[in-house]
């Protein structure tokens, strides 16, 4: 009876689940970094990579590279970003678009560390 219910729940509830623990994941993430940098004046570079369809942080003072995380197998990059955070400075005010293969649906990652706040849309 189980198995039955779970047939009957539509794709589209999975694939919106995905991209809400995708975008509180993505917040905890920066937010660790935001105050990483803050505390340690630590320097990273975040690189949006369309290729591999991962997010990678790579700390501007060891060169150390890890990858953050890894895309939602339904989710794309429309191109390559990268963002950078310094220590107390933050960074400027930037957007990096993604798009749902599935549906077409575009969504904006909106990101403002001076301010503090990491927002996904879909646009």
């Amino acid at each position: 009876m189980v198995l039955s219910i779970s047939f009957l729940v539509p794709k589209t509830t999975f694939r919106d689940q995905e991209i809400k623990n995708f975008t509180v994941e993505i917040n905890q993430k920066f937010n660790v970094l935001k105050e990483q940098a803050l505390v340690n004046d630590d320097y990273f570079l975040i690189f949006f990579d369309r290729d591999i369809q991962e997010i990678t942080v790579k700390n501007l003072l060891t060169q150390k590279t890890n990858t953050c995380m890894k895309l939602p197998k339904f989710l794309t990059l429309v191109k390559n970003s990268e963002v950078r955070i310094y220590g107390e400075k933050g960074i400027a005010p930037i957007s990096i678009f993604f798009k749902d293969q599935t549906n077409n649906n575009l969504y904006r990652l909106t990101l403002q560390m001076g301010w503090g706040t990491v927002t996904f849309v879909k646009v």
